[in-house]
């Protein structure tokens, strides 16, 4: 599990996300380290958890504008620190004396999947990208294309004003389409997540299964601008789940439709191996997948799904559902 910003190692376990419960009931563990910046990671320089103003300091730490090069790579080196948390969590073993049942336990390193909110959900898309073990995930508060987010983001801070002031553009407004915007999209590409979504489940490099893929977007989400949000589902071909409250007009301009009928459904996308689905939630924000019960039901039924997949059968094994 990849936090958002403001959390740390424990957040899955908290009662106000609930992750850990939730998988605890499908029979799935969940392991999860401080991101980037988060934890003892900041070198001090942002206030102590539970001060004020910290989670706005952990945002201009990790999306830093002041220092482009940082706010570019912290995406890309945060992607690589979930790929040693892979490797951690295939060889950790635990002793009997931690288990109920007085016996070591191992999680089974054939069923990694992820599960990443907010600045998990950033992350996350590069993490899937290129690691061929991992089986899958969920997207929770995610985006891409930085552009928008210059855009739209207001939460927990006015980024449009932000960057508006510190470029001296307070005059003329800036917008995605503005060529500072375009300066900076064009520098974030590398590290951004639109650039890898496609090799989730469309075009996965060679050697790796394709990717089941669970998306979330609350429309009213200030942190993740909906826009962006679909974004990358339209990058990583991932249709809108009925019922639809936002067309997308790059899907649509793919031929990318919503699978007919009610949810569930799967193996709707790469040639049948795979499933993949973005739900969208009206008047709901950041938090739809802790707060909105159907949303916390879908992806507890997805990852139970995808933990059925067997490594010595990937043919014969089911494909999850997408609810």
């Amino acid at each position: 599990y990849a936090h958002g910003t403001g959390g740390d190692f424990h957040s899955f376990i908290l009662p106000r996300s609930k992750v850990a419960a939730v998988l605890a009931k499908e029979c799935i563990a969940a392991i999860g380290m401080d991101q980037l910046h988060h934890g003892t990671r900041d070198g001090g320089a942002c206030p102590a958890p539970g001060e004020a103003g910290r989670s706005s300091c952990l945002q201009l730490l990790y999306f830093n504008f002041i220092v482009p090069i940082a706010g570019r790579d912290n995406q890309l080196q945060s992607a690589l620190d979930l790929v040693s948390m892979l490797r951690f969590a295939r060889t950790i073993d635990f002793p009997a004396a931690w288990s109920v049942y007085d016996r070591p336990t191992k999680i089974d390193p054939d069923r990694i999947m992820f599960m990443g909110h907010s600045q998990g959900g950033l992350n996350g898309p590069l993490f899937m990208a290129v690691e061929p073990e991992v089986l899958g995930g969920v997207l929770s508060g995610a985006g891409s294309t930085i552009a928008i987010s210059l855009e739209q983001k207001v939460e927990p801070f006015d980024l449009n004003e932000l960057i508006t002031n510190f470029a001296g553009l307070r005059d003329e407004g800036l917008d995605r389409w503005h060529p500072a915007a375009t300066l900076l999209q064009t520098f974030i590409e590398p590290g951004d997540s639109v650039n890898f979504a496609r090799y989730w489940f469309d075009e996965p490099p060679a050697g790796h299964r394709p990717k089941s893929v669970f998306m979330t977007v609350g429309m009213t989400d200030q942190y993740t601008p909906a826009d962006a949000g679909l974004a990358l589902a339209a990058a990583g071909r991932v249709p809108v789940i009925n019922p639809v409250v936002q067309a997308v007009e790059a899907l649509d301009l793919l031929g990318i439709a919503a699978p007919a009928g009610v949810p569930p459904y799967s193996g709707n996308v790469a040639g049948g191996r795979a499933s993949a689905g973005v739900a969208q939630y009206e008047n709901s924000g950041h938090f739809t997948i802790f707060e909105i019960p159907s949303a916390t039901n879908r992806y507890g039924n997805f990852l139970r799904d995808l933990a059925r997949f067997d490594v010595t059968d990937p043919e014969g094994s089911p494909v999850p559902g997408i609810y």
